[in-house]
């Protein structure tokens, strides 16, 4: 609970000290265009300050994610364990002849899956709690510069996830099948270490050689259909990132060049509009990081 709470304060600080440094550089370019250079050397060094304390800050924030994603495992871990071997389980999944549902690999479910679904949880759970306070800092910002810059973005992001969703549901099948394979493949090798010196005495290699080759090919298989899928998705993903970056120009130039803003202005709202854009873009820019966690989410559950 500590780590958690330590971890959230950590993760609401970084979006403190993103909002402060775009007020920051607000007064700063004003101060340079308005050649104002008493205001400007004194910016300069609150900047000077700003681009030290936030290295800092976004450091601990990371520290204090791995550990949170350590203790969620360590207590994830003992208490699978706990069911695993207690009243015989580990021996009832191996030899369940169909009355339980099949779980392949329990051990590969047990050291890896838990890994990365610590990782990712907490991950996403900090990438989405940093995104909800951006977003809502950030929006009041671009909406008080300039409303029409707010509802044209919130217009695009709907777009860009909707689409995201519908065209990347199928990812989460093949992240599935990719991890089962992978473990088929790593049991396989396992096994035959472990039995070397049966396999030797009675010359067994080249059925397993055949055995594992066969595995590999199946995981090679589903690997190619993956990274194509995943090739298909990122021409849009991609796109959508760069599709976008015309649009605050396009807006808030004319009203700079009509003398109703300041260049600090201009910078802030790119500031604003990127951090706003990042926020509402979070399931087309993490598709591929979610599938994933969907698909080990799926096998741990099991």
């Amino acid at each position: 609970r500590i780590w958690t709470f330590l971890t959230l304060v950590l993760a609401f600080a970084t979006t403190l000290y993103a909002v402060l440094l775009s007020f920051v550089q607000r007064m700063f370019w004003t101060a340079l265009s308005t050649k104002n250079k008493a205001q400007f050397s004194k910016l300069l060094q609150l900047y000077m300050v700003a681009v030290i304390i936030g290295p800092i800050v976004l450091t601990l924030f990371d520290w204090a994610k791995a550990k949170l994603s350590l203790m969620w495992r360590e207590f994830l871990t003992k208490a699978t364990l706990d069911t695993y071997l207690h009243d015989l389980n580990f021996y009832k999944i191996q030899y369940a002849n169909g009355k339980l549902p099949p779980i392949d690999n329990p051990d590969q479910r047990i050291s890896e899956d838990i890994r990365t679904f610590t990782t990712q949880a907490v991950q996403f759970l900090c990438t989405t709690v940093v995104a909800i306070t951006d977003l809502i800092v950030f929006s009041i910002i671009l909406f008080r510069i300039h409303p029409p810059l707010f509802y044209a973005l919130l217009a695009y992001s709907v777009f860009g996830t909707v689409i995201t969703v519908w065209r990347g549901e199928k990812l989460i099948g093949l992240n599935s099948v990719q991890l089962s394979k992978e473990a088929d493949f790593r049991y396989s090798l396992v096994r035959v270490r472990e039995n070397s010196e049966s396999i030797a005495f009675y010359r067994g290699s080249g059925v397993e050689n055949q055995n594992v080759t066969e595995r590999f090919l199946k995981l090679f298989a589903n690997s190619l259909a993956l990274i194509g899928f995943q090739r298909n998705l990122g021409f849009f993903t991609t796109s959508y990132k760069y599709w976008i970056n015309l649009l605050p120009s396009l807006v808030v130039a004319p009203i700079y060049f009509a003398g109703k803003i300041q260049l600090g202005v201009i910078s802030q709202s790119y500031f604003s509009f990127n951090h706003v854009l990042h926020d509402l873009s979070l399931v087309v820019n993490q598709f591929s990081e979610l599938s994933t966690f969907s698909a080990g989410v799926g096998r741990f559950h099991d």
